[in-house]
């Protein structure tokens, strides 16, 4: 990988994060400093006020799904994606429904890099997959989120004894997987390079 590799303006990623684990948190973080390094320009999705405490309340998560969802629709508004030979979404959590949700809703046809998905991602079909999840996720319930990545991504990768962020609180534990993460991020994206 050449950090210092021109700006390639075939490639778009769509960068959709979750509640609370906005750009600059480290999955999302280190993703967008790969993504740059191949050229790719970003467009990073903010949401406005969303409601709190959504865990395990379905009314609140639905009503955070669907700002989430207008607020990215809002933002993509005016996007050519098919002026670019490569899409790409990374998304986190809430953030995997929201993506999937759009990219169905204008079909848009991407490369997908779904960081700790909920129930709800498999909702809409999935294309060009990839899914990481954890053992420790309070978020959803791990035999589910296992089956659903199993049927519809092209790979999946639990990470043993980490929780929604992928994290388990042992720095150095942390900092190997983020570095397997990454890695594996870049190989998927590198296998859809046109």
């Amino acid at each position: 990988m050449n950090k210092y590799e021109e700006k390639n303006h075939d490639i778009l990623a769509v960068i959709v994060p979750g509640v609370g684990y906005h750009v600059d948190k480290p999955l999302l973080y280190y993703s967008r400093k790969l993504l740059l390094s191949i050229g790719a320009e970003l467009v990073c999705i903010s949401y406005s006020e969303l409601p709190k405490n959504i865990m395990n309340d379905e009314m609140k998560m639905m009503e955070a799904f669907q700002i989430a969802k207008s607020d990215a629709m809002k933002q993509l508004e005016g996007i050519a994606f098919s002026d670019y030979k490569q899409v790409i979404f990374v998304s986190k959590s809430i953030g995997t429904v929201v993506s999937l949700a759009v990219q169905s809703a204008l079909g848009i046809e991407a490369v997908n890099i779904l960081y700790t998905p909920l129930k709800q991602t498999f909702l809409n079909r999935a294309n060009h997959a990839v899914a990481f999840y954890g053992t420790k996720d309070p978020w959803t319930d791990l035999e589910s989120i296992k089956l659903c990545s199993e049927k519809w991504c092209e790979a999946n990768f639990c990470y043993p004894e980490t929780n929604h962020s992928l994290e388990t609180g042992e720095v150095l534990t942390d900092l190997a997987n983020m570095h397997d993460i990454m890695h594996k991020t870049y190989a998927f994206i590198q296998k859809y390079r046109n």
